[in-house]
């Protein structure tokens, strides 16, 4: 069998061809597969799809996460505020409560300093004056003589509530025909003796 071309060259169609392995030339034309193509589209677009639907589902669900974060945050700055002010009123009570504890202890202390002075008090030796400042207690006073000064002086120094003895001095003086010896001397009262309950 002898094949021969009948076409000439310049008439050659790209888009056609030729079936020599029959009897008789067949000439046939390539077509587009359109089923194929349509299910390749139907496949990108739903694939597209699935992904916008994934990501916009991802979107909303951290636009929900993100609002309940808001939430959250909102709820716990109020809690937060609310321990402020709370630790703010645990330091005021407890500055209260260390006042109240001062003052409780130093309602002591003029009982235990005026008991102490009546302690070491001798007779024939008259207090006429106390002054009161902080822990530092002045005295002023009248006694019979020189060595009454001294006992009551060293009775205030051998008290466990009196510390740091300031001697002021005295002076002599007439009157109605006795002298008498006018005295000053300060001193600091340890308020830390004072034992809780006696």
């Amino acid at each position: 069998m002898i094949k021969v071309n009948l076409l000439k060259p310049e008439q050659k169609d790209p888009g056609k061809v030729i079936d020599s392995g029959s009897d008789f030339m067949e000439v046939k034309e390539e077509k587009i597969n359109i089923p194929g193509a349509v299910i390749v589209a139907v496949l990108t677009i739903g694939i597209i799809g699935f992904i916008y639907i994934t990501q916009t589902n991802t979107l909303e669900a951290k636009k929900k996460l993100y609002v309940e974060k808001q939430a959250e945050k909102t709820k716990l700055d109020a809690q937060l505020k609310d321990i402020k002010k709370l630790k703010k009123l645990k330091k005021e009570l407890q500055e209260r409560i260390k006042t109240i504890k001062m003052l409780k202890k130093q309602q002591k202390q003029p009982v235990y300093m005026l008991l102490e002075i009546s302690k070491a008090i001798p007779e024939r030796v008259w207090i006429n004056k106390i002054t009161i400042k902080g822990a530092k207690i002045s005295f002023s006073g009248t006694a019979l003589s020189q060595n009454l000064i001294a006992t009551f002086t060293k009775n205030i120094e051998s008290s466990v509530f009196f510390r740091n003895l300031n001697w002021g001095g005295f002076t002599k003086k007439n009157q109605k025909g006795v002298d008498l010896f006018v005295f000053r001397f300060s001193v600091d009262f340890v308020l830390s003796s004072i034992k809780e309950g006696v």
